[in-house]
């Protein structure tokens, strides 16, 4: 474990980095103001992010090597995007691992009536609140572990999505399953899944009151099932809720799998609560079928008068109403149980973290999490460590 000095000094130093950053926002303004002119000579619009993290983490996150530390990419990603009477598209570009990738490209058509949208392309899927919160604007560093495993990205399909004035919200998707899958089957049949998703909110009064329930049936045909989810702290052996051949598990010969997230959120002032529940039940081709299970609870608040904007049309949390020299603070409790009887981890983090809003373009995060590993496979991962501790902290630029 961090001694409390070193963990007080890396603190400390974080967080008079913010200060610091607040002097280079300045230049980000700067670089703002010409690509707003850039814009205007042309009928693209272009954006942005990018997400520079820190991280500190010992025990079971680094099991037998003590105190590890990394400066890290997390997210650099730059989108293109224009529209032409009913129709709009978007194309998002990522650096990965040194690499630029196609991240998500779609067409939308509008021409159904208001808030009614039709999507195809590489497109992200709807599921889960926390899921669908961009990353430049969720509350932590990393989404908690349901959402980050059922939040399953871009895939190539058709989407379908209405927002009524009477605020439920439904969405359905027929897409190719490339994240918890291969897309393709052995004779090369595609991998389908079929996702909806219905939600409820009302954001009357100065108050938000948001409910739902994502459902996604993956038919997979044939396909070796396993899940390595991070406790949170995005390092490749942080995998603390493992169901894998890592941990000695036997893989799971799935012919399909059902995905289901009930959703909560509720803001008042300046505090706001999420809180989600999520289950996927895997029907095997030979053996007994697994259900796994986990869900987290969050609480935020900002610590002058503030709060975070709502989106109707995409059922998801905005960014913040003010984002000029902000502070905000939150914790929560995760959990997801990947364990059958015989193999698997659970993994319980607790995370507690402040951020602090600069201005429109820049954000200073830190987060602390804590993690506990249990389990049939709890030592083929993480030896005698069942527990261990990290101190993250991010600098995000978004344009």
């Amino acid at each position: 474990m961090y001694k409390i000095n070193t963990l007080t000094t890396l603190i400390s130093l974080s967080f008079a980095t913010s200060m610091s950053f607040t002097v280079l926002a300045e230049d980000f303004e700067s670089l703002e103001s010409r690509i707003d002119k850039l814009e205007k000579a042309t009928t693209v619009k272009l954006g942005g992010r990018l997400h520079l993290d820190f991280a500190a983490y010992d025990g079971a996150y680094n099991p037998g090597n003590g105190t590890g530390t990394d400066i890290y990419v997390r997210r650099g990603r730059v989108y293109f995007a224009s529209s032409h009477g009913d129709f709009s598209y978007k194309v998002i570009l990522d650096y990965d691992d040194g690499e630029t990738v196609l991240h998500g490209a779609t067409v939308t058509y509008k021409g159904f009536g208001k808030d009614k949208k039709l999507n195809a392309g590489k497109l992200k899927e709807d599921i889960s609140l926390q899921g669908m919160t961009s990353s430049k604007w969720v509350t932590s560093i990393e989404r908690a572990m349901i959402p980050d495993t059922f939040q399953v990205g871009f895939n190539y399909g058709v989407q379908y999505s209405h927002a009524m004035q009477n605020g439920l919200r439904y969405s359905v998707s027929l897409t190719k399953d490339q994240e918890l899958a291969d897309g393709n089957e052995a004779d090369g049949s595609l991998q389908l899944a079929t996702t909806g998703r219905l939600t409820y909110s009302n954001t009357d009064n100065n108050e938000v009151l948001h409910l739902g329930l994502s459902a996604s049936h993956r038919n997979w045909g044939s396909n070796d099932f396993s899940i390595r989810q991070t406790g949170e702290v995005r390092k490749d052996q942080n995998r603390l809720a493992n169901f894998s051949s890592q941990v000695g598990a036997q893989q799971i010969d799935a012919s399909s799998a059902m995905l289901l997230v009930g959703e909560f959120g509720y803001q008042v002032g300046r505090v706001h609560l999420s809180a989600e529940y999520g289950q996927i039940d895997v029907s095997a081709n030979q053996g007994p079928d697994e259900t796994f299970e986990g869900g987290y609870a969050q609480l935020g608040y900002f610590l002058s008068d503030n709060s975070r904007k709502y989106s109707k049309g995409s059922a998801k949390w905005d960014k913040p109403t003010n984002l000029n020299n902000q502070w905000e603070i939150f914790a929560r409790l995760s959990t997801f149980d990947m364990t059958t009887d015989t193999s698997g981890t659970k993994a319980e983090v607790i995370t507690i973290g402040a951020n602090h809003y600069i201005n429109e373009s820049v954000r200073m995060s830190y987060n602390y999490v804590f993690g506990d590993v249990s389990g049939p496979s709890q030592v083929a991962l993480t030896g005698s460590e069942d527990d261990g501790q990290a101190f993250v902290a991010r600098l995000q630029y978004v344009f």
